[in-house]
C-alpha cells in the first residue's frame, strides 16, 4: 500500500512537473511571436517629416557617433529562464526511474531462479541427489544481463532418462500435488521476502513429511 501511494505520488509529482514545463514553453513562444510580430507604423506628421528628411541629409561626424556611443552603453540583457536546467532535471528523473524499473526486473528473474531451483532441489529430494555445480551458471552476470534486457531466464527441461523414469514422475506428481496444496494454504502470493521464505519453509516442511511417510511404507 505504500508503495502504491509512492508511486502515485511520484506520478502526480512528475504530470505538474510537466505541466510547470508546457506553461512556461508556451509563455516563452508567445512571448517570441509578439517580438516577431512587425509593428504598423504610425502616420506621418508633415512638420516631422519635413524635419526627419533634414538630418538625413546631414551626414553624422566620427565625434558626433563617438559621443553618442558612450552616452548610450549597451543595456544588460535580462537572465532567460532556466528552461535547459529544467529539462536536465526531468532527464535525470527519467533515467532515475528507468533505473528503478531494471533493478525491479532483475529482482523478478532472481526469484524466478530461486523458484527453479528449488523445484529442482524437492524433486530430487526424493533420491537423495543433490544438484552438481557443473550445472550452475558459468556466468552469474547473465542473470542481469537477461534482466536488463527483458529476457526470460532459461528453464531446465527434463531429459528423456528422467521423463521415462517412474520415480522422477511421480516426484513430479508429488510435487505438483504440493504445490496446489501450498497455493491453498496461502492464495496469495508473496508480497515480500519474508512472506516468500515462510511459503517455502512451509512446503519443504511438508515435503519432508511426505518423504518420511513414504520411507516409513517402503520399510
Amino acid at each position: 500500500e505504500a508503495r502504491k501511494r509512492r508511486q502515485e505520488k511520484e506520478k502526480q509529482e512528475k504530470e505538474k512537473q510537466d505541466e510547470e514545463l508546457r506553461q512556461q514553453l508556451g509563455k516563452e513562444k508567445v512571448d517570441e511571436e509578439k517580438k516577431m510580430m512587425p509593428r504598423q507604423p504610425s502616420p506621418v506628421i508633415p512638420a516631422l517629416q519635413s524635419k526627419v528628411l533634414r538630418k538625413e541629409k546631414r551626414i553624422p561626424s566620427a565625434e558626433s557617433c563617438l559621443s553618442q556611443h558612450t552616452q548610450d552603453p549597451l543595456r544588460p540583457r535580462a537572465p532567460s529562464p532556466p528552461v535547459p536546467a529544467r529539462r536536465n532535471q526531468l532527464r535525470a528523473f527519467e533515467e532515475r526511474k528507468n533505473v528503478i524499473n531494471e533493478l525491479s526486473e532483475m529482482r523478478k528473474q532472481l526469484r524466478s531462479e530461486e523458484r527453479r531451483l528449488q523445484e529442482q532441489l524437492l524433486c530430487v529430494a526424493a533420491d537423495g541427489e543433490v544438484p552438481s555445480t557443473r550445472r550452475r551458471e558459468k556466468n552469474p552476470k547473465d542473470i542481469f544481463e537477461r534482466a536488463r534486457l527483458r529476457q526470460q531466464a532459461p528453464v531446465r527441461r527434463p531429459s528423456s532418462k528422467e521423463a521415462q523414469d517412474p520415480v522422477n514422475m511421480q516426484n513430479i506428481w508429488d510435487f505438483n500435488e504440493l504445490k496446489s496444496k501450498g497455493r491453498q494454504m496461502y492464495p496469495d502470493p508473496p508480497r515480500d521476502d519474508q512472506t516468500l521464505e515462510i511459503q517455502q519453509q512451509a512446503l519443504l516442511r511438508e515435503q519432508q513429511k511426505r518423504l518420511t511417510r513414504m520411507r516409513m511404507r517402503k520399510e
